[in-house]
């Protein structure tokens, strides 16, 4: 891009600037900028815009930080020196202190296996009616706050009677 001022060498400087909503850009060359710094360039800046700058390149220094830690960090287990890549791998751990190690990593794990990360497992017959009865309802309220907050207070009705039926012990279906 050449230089707005003299048209003839490659702007180096760039200068946006923005004032009442509208933005304009000053593309000048090294020799240009040089001349130009005390008569024509005047950018107000205020102490917010300056606070704002400020807080943008903390936290690109915080990403890029964090970037790279993800890139050299691997995780290890302390006590027999499993790695994560190491548990893909063999698909076992090495010792009851990975389970605690690898605990963040778990759950995707058991999703891609299973497609779900809660055990459902056996119910007791005698009781087995009643806790699936009480695991439905809960179901049901979870799904009654998510209908308030989205205010679809017709579904929030008709699930408070679902669930008014079913602590009743009539069917629920």
């Amino acid at each position: 891009m050449l230089c707005d001022r003299c048209n003839e060498n490659e702007a180096v400087i760039h200068i946006k600037k923005t004032l009442n909503g509208k933005s304009t850009e000053i593309h000048l060359c090294d020799q240009c900028a040089k001349e130009t710094k005390e008569n024509e360039i005047h950018i107000p800046v205020s102490f917010q815009d300056f606070l704002v700058g400020i807080m943008d390149l903390a936290v690109k220094e915080i990403i890029e930080e964090e970037k790279e830690n993800i890139k050299t960090k691997i995780i290890r287990c302390d006590k027999c020196g499993m790695t994560y890549e190491d548990f893909k791998k063999s698909g076992k751990f090495g010792c009851m202190e990975c389970y605690t190690t690898f605990e963040k990593k778990l759950p995707i794990v058991f999703k891609k296996l299973h497609g779900h990360t809660k055990h459902n497992g056996k119910v007791p017959v005698k009781l087995g009616k009643k806790i699936l009865q009480e695991e439905d309802i809960s179901v049901l309220k979870n799904e009654l706050r998510k209908a308030i907050l989205k205010e679809e207070f017709e579904m929030a009705a008709e699930l408070r009677d679902r669930i008014k039926q079913m602590q009743k012990g009539e069917n629920h279906e």
